[in-house]
């Protein structure tokens, strides 16, 4: 007996498993009669910690039973699962023969994790580049043979940043406890080469000194220390950036090569760049009546990419003909003529596009016939083709007819008309200036459900499965829900516990096709259990954490769908880098699908720290530490403080993304605050409490709601307590009030940085109530509004607009509202041009506030390239209810230009704003310095 073990198992490749691959060979079926397993004993070596788990994993994906016949395929299918796994190792397979047949005895050595990964000595290059260039990440199991890989695409890595003798030590520390590894790279990124110098050669048209300003590697080359080194894919990007130059100053054939000469002795490079300038390209239009020059040169695209063989050209007059036929000019001709000759020496390509727009057609009417079923307003509503109105320009064009045609077609269809005959035709006025639009329809048979059954189904009811799918008796049949219907079906099945259902339909029509009989044919297949969940990488967060979001215990019905579910909501959290889910069983329609969670953590710790200056805040610093993953719970908890030339602030938040296990995120901070901002003559002091609720309802909408506590109290910056008068001590005494805050948030922006299209809009009210007096008893309301829109056809220009209004409505029997409580305008937030809240002053040249502002700019925002943006801008806005009558409160504007530059993390700019109606005694501008957009 032992001999037919020892046969079956050297066959079947399981001896030893080393370096984590396992091989196994096709074994033969025997025809012997197969010995009984007596005992299946498992040997878990050189662990540290979790043995029982690991117990558990082993004996829940060994397929071997006692007392039941050896197989050598379930022995194989067990090998192969604790290899898919990822838990063990080594894996060795031995046998012993008994009276009662054999024990079959596993050894399995378990995998070390990677608990963490630090670098020393990268800069300047940050961590997550090192991260990204190698394969190993935390909560990764160590295999020690793959170091020496790893090392090498560190090694690769600083190699392309220009350093061309880096050494990578590597340094392992095991945690005692559970034997998991620490990784530290330690590397020493000796030397670099720095740029000596650049030479041009073939460049005739552009001097050398205007192409090497062009150059990042020139300019890097005067930074200090390694930040000064030669990159040779800086280069690449530098000979890209000057092709393009190229192209922009007409020269659409240009080619540029270059040439690396390093001199590893005295560390440094020349650089010879080979420049084949090719002809200088004019661009002529002729015959174009509806289009400017202008708008027909966006079409021209050799000046933006390549004009290999005149491909270019050729895609030139596509991107025109496009736009004539999009206007209505559907036998558009246009050709190129062109000329050759020399200027200046340089050759010149005298380039002509010769247009022959040809008639524009306006419909003059539809005229639909043999329709029954839809009336013609009906049919209209799914044409383009239609009259000229106050947005449909009513050009007749004949592709556009085409669709519509089908759009029609799909209309007959979802009403169960399967085979119209639809025939369009068009009839051109005599002085070809109109078109007459002849749609002749042929409805044919209409299609209804006959009958509608299930065949094979047992885990739902009937009522269940019919009120799922939509091809009911009496409906009107559509073919492609047949489809749809069939995979409802088979989602619904499919969440109870049978994932390899099939849902087959079967149509069969009646003679004259009116009725069609529908049938699904379901196999639901082998009924599926969830097995057990392992986690692995979670180092700190807590397993249940992660165990909540999948709703499916073990023995539950099996659903993939909810297992999909919980990926999406974990990978969510914000305390992973990434996961993975893993099953075994389900591709071999095991009666338990056991699941394998593998997690990489973020660093739990972060510090934030700022510096720098702004028009509204003067010279300011930030900072702001916490824990992204509190106690392995996914809470966060941070401090952060922040100090600049109007005060400071000091606040500590604890929030939790996931209220009760609810879409509901909270956050309950404590705050202290004391600012004097710039021209108001008091300060404020607040010290207070906040807790607040928010929902994201869909990836645009999201919804708020928050209680706020404040102590505040007001005080004047050029008076001390004894010159306060009775009249005034209310207005400065200490308040405290409560602060309740709904809103609503829209956002359709595509980017929060640096949006270049979308709407993003919110709605808020504060509702205010003093606790000691009726000074803070108020709703303010505040509206906000922005608009983002970049054309096709000039990507380059961004428009931007922005809309507030706030309205403050006093509430109890005081109507004055304290100064720190009102609306001020003026400055670099809302209207430039304009000092620091600003807008409206008193005789005293103090800011004055009021109960109501309104503010609006529109922005044009232009693309220099090179991450430089010039904007030019127009503000407006105006301040009422003020506590002082004025005899004008009309509104402000200001117009203004500026430049901005464009940073990973937002914009920096400079902006000057000229006021439009300056008065007597003021400025005519201000100079505005802002990090990121004002809106």
């Amino acid at each position: 007996m032992h001999r037919f073990i020892g046969l079956a198992i050297s066959l079947f490749g399981l001896i030893i498993f080393l370096s984590s691959q396992v091989r196994s060979e096709e074994i033969p079926q025997s025809q012997i009669d197969a010995p009984i397993v007596s005992d299946i004993l498992i040997q878990v070596t050189d662990i540290k910690k979790d043995e029982h788990t690991l117990l558990e994993i082993a004996e829940n994906l060994i397929h071997l039973k006692k007392s039941e016949p050896f197989s050598p395929k379930l022995l194989e299918n067990s090998i192969q699962a604790l290899k898919l796994s990822k838990k063990f190792s080594h894996i060795h397979v031995d046998s012993e023969d008994s009276h009662e047949g054999i024990s079959i005895i596993f050894s399995l050595t378990p995998f070390r994790y990677i608990k963490d990964i630090k670098f020393s000595g990268a800069y300047p290059v940050f961590e997550q580049r090192i991260l990204n260039a190698i394969n190993l990440y935390t909560g990764d199991a160590f295999m020690p043979d793959e170091l020496d890989h790893q090392r090498q695409l560190i090694k690769n890595l600083f190699i392309d940043e220009g350093f061309f003798e880096p050494e990578v030590n590597t340094g392992i520390q095991t945690d005692p406890v559970d034997g998991n590894v620490a990784l530290t790279f330690d590397i020493q990124k000796g030397r670099y080469l720095r740029l000596n110098q650049i030479r041009f050669i073939g460049n005739h048209s552009i001097s050398s000194g205007r192409l090497g300003l062009k150059m990042k590697t020139r300019q890097n080359a005067f930074l200090p220390g390694n930040r000064g080194r030669f990159v040779e894919k800086e280069l690449i990007a530098d000979i890209n950036r000057l092709v393009q130059f190229y192209r922009k100053k007409h020269f659409a054939d240009v080619k540029i090569n270059y040439e690396i000469e390093k001199d590893f002795e005295n560390q440094d490079v020349v650089v010879l760049i080979t420049i084949e300038e090719g002809p200088y390209y004019e661009v002529k239009f002729e015959g174009n009546k509806t289009f400017w020059d202008l708008t027909l040169k966006s079409d021209v695209v050799i000046f933006d990419e390549k004009n290999l063989h005149d491909m270019g050209l050729r895609k030139s007059i596509r991107n025109m003909k496009a736009r004539y036929l999009k206007s209505g000019f559907w036998e558009t001709q246009i050709n190129i003529e062109e000329t050759q000759e020399l200027k200046n020496n340089r050759p010149v390509r005298k380039v002509t596009f010769k247009i022959a727009e040809g008639t524009r057609y306006e419909v003059e009417n539809v005229k639909i016939s043999g329709n029954t079923h839809f009336d013609d307003k009906n049919i209209l509503k799914q044409m383009l083709t239609r009259r000229p109105g106050i947005f449909d320009p009513g050009y007749y064009i004949p592709e556009t007819l085409e669709l519509d045609v089908i759009a029609i077609k799909t209309l007959y269809a979802q009403e169960g008309y399967m085979e119209p005959l639809i025939r369009s035709d068009a009839v051109l006025s005599e002085d070809k200036q109109n078109a007459t639009v002849l749609i002749d329809i042929e409805e044919g048979h209409r299609t209804l459900v006959g009958t509608t059954s299930i065949r094979g189904l047992t885990v739902l009811s009937e009522k269940e499965a019919y009120d799922a799918i939509s091809l009911k008796p009496g409906l009107p049949f559509r073919n492609y829900m047949v489809r749809s219907d069939e995979n409802t079906l088979s989602g619904l099945i499919s969440s109870h516990g049978y994932p390899h259902v099939k849902v087959t339909g079967k149509v069969d029509f009646s003679q004259n096709r009116t009725k069609a009989d529908v049938m699904f044919a379901v196999d639901e297949g082998p009924f599926v259990r969830m097995g057990q969940i392992y986690y692995s990488g979670n180092f700190r967060t807590k397993e249940y954490i992660v165990s909540r979001e999948i709703e499916m215990n073990p023995g539950a019905p099996f659903s993939l769908g909810r297992m999909l579910e919980g990926q999406r909501t974990i990978r969510d959290m914000e305390i992973f880098n990434e996961v993975q889910f893993r099953t075994i069983g389900l591709r071999e329609k095991a009666e338990d699908i056991h699941l394998f969670v593998e997690m990489e953590e973020k660093k739990p710790y972060y510090i934030q720290t700022g510096l720098g200056y702004q028009t509204d805040l003067g010279t300011y610093i930030n900072l702001k530490a916490g824990d992204r993953n509190l106690l392995g719970r996914n809470k966060d908890l941070w401090f952060g403080g922040s100090l600049s030339e109007i005060g400071y602030r000091g606040e500590a938040w604890y929030s939790d993304p996931r209220l009760f296990r609810a879409d509901i995120s909270t956050s309950l901070g404590l705050f202290t605050e004391k600012k004097e901002e710039f021209n108001k003559n008091f300060g404020v002091k607040i010290y207070g409490a906040s807790l607040g609720f928010s929902r994201k309802w869909t990836s645009q909408l999201s919804t708020g709601l928050s209680v706020r506590y404040e102590n505040r109290k007001k005080y004047d910056i050029n008076r001390t307590d004894v010159d306060i008068d009775e009249d005034d001590e209310a207005l400065f005494r200490s308040r405290n009030l409560i602060v309740v805050t709904p809103s609503v948030a829209y956002d359709t922006r595509d980017s929060v940085i640096r949006p270049r299209s979308g709407l993003f809009t919110t709605i808020s009210a504060d509702i205010s109530q003093g606790i000691n007096d009726d000074l803070d008893s108020f709703i303010k309301y505040n509206m906000d509004g922005r608009y983002f829109r970049t054309s096709k056809s000039i990507p380059w220009l961004t428009l931007a607009c922005l809309g507030r209004v706030g309205y403050i409505d006093p509430q109890g029997n005081v109507q004055d509202v304290p100064d720190d409580q009102l609306f001020f305008l003026g400055g670099t937030s809302d209207v430039r041009g304009f000092k620091e809240n600003m807008l409206l002053f008193d005789a005293n040249k103090d800011p004055v506030g009021g109960r109501f502002s309104m503010a609006g700019s529109l922005e044009a925002r232009i693309d220099l390239g090179g991450n430089f943006e010039l904007t030019t801008f127009v503000d407006a806005g105006r301040i009422e209810n003020t506590e002082i009558s004025f005899d004008d409160t009309d509104i402000r504007t200001s117009a203004g230009i500026g430049l901005r530059y464009i940073t990973p993390i937002g914009p920096i700019g400079l902006l000057y704003g000229h006021k439009l109606d300056r008065k007597n005694g003021e400025s005519p501008g201000r100079l505005h310095f802002s990090l990121g957009y004002t809106f």
